[in-house]
């Protein structure tokens, strides 16, 4: 077994071992099945109330029943960090988010950039990011700031291709 991932929850490690969520309890040594997914679990993390599991398809919530919620799709993602009892970070192919727990919102940091697996590490309120372009320092503070300036410059109004080619016409006339 490679074990990819280890929780606590009481007197029982959370292990993760491809699609399997297994428990270890330590008190006798025994290994039991808690869950088997459809895909391949790639990072978890708790809160000491909560488990939070990362996909390839997304982040699932682990309920005290066993069952899984899907809290938010997310192709490509690999990594995940938790930052506070209400935020947790996501590391993806294709960009860092933020998942507010309070509300169930997925948000973007840092869109566009290729994230490293494991390449996330949290110190003093910063938030270390590994990513193919090299290392982002990012304050928790500012990522409110980060996620308005994404929203804003997705909003901003693109005007079609033909629209450009008329420009272009017009200024060899």
């Amino acid at each position: 077994l490679e074990f990819r991932r280890v929780l606590f929850r009481s007197n029982l490690l959370l292990l993760t071992d491809a699609n399997y969520l297994l428990t270890y309890n330590v008190n006798d040594a025994s290994v039991d099945t808690l869950k088997q997914l459809e895909e391949v679990i790639l990072d978890g993390s708790s809160d000491n109330r909560n488990i939070y599991l990362l996909t390839g398809k997304g982040l699932y919530l682990l309920k005290t029943d066993n069952s899984l919620n899907l809290l938010a799709p997310k192709a490509k993602a690999h990594t995940l960090k938790m930052i506070s009892s209400t935020e947790l970070v996501i590391a993806s192919d294709d960009g860092l988010y933020r998942f507010n727990t309070v509300n169930n919102t997925l948000s973007p940091l840092i869109v566009g950039v290729e994230f490293n697996r494991r390449g996330l590490f949290l110190k003093d309120n910063k938030l270390y990011a590994g990513s193919i372009n090299g290392l982002y320092t990012i304050d928790v503070k500012d990522f409110d700031e980060l996620i308005k300036r994404n929203k804003a410059e997705s909003e901003v109004v693109k005007l079609p291709a033909y629209i450009y080619y008329i420009g272009l016409g017009i200024g060899f006339l």
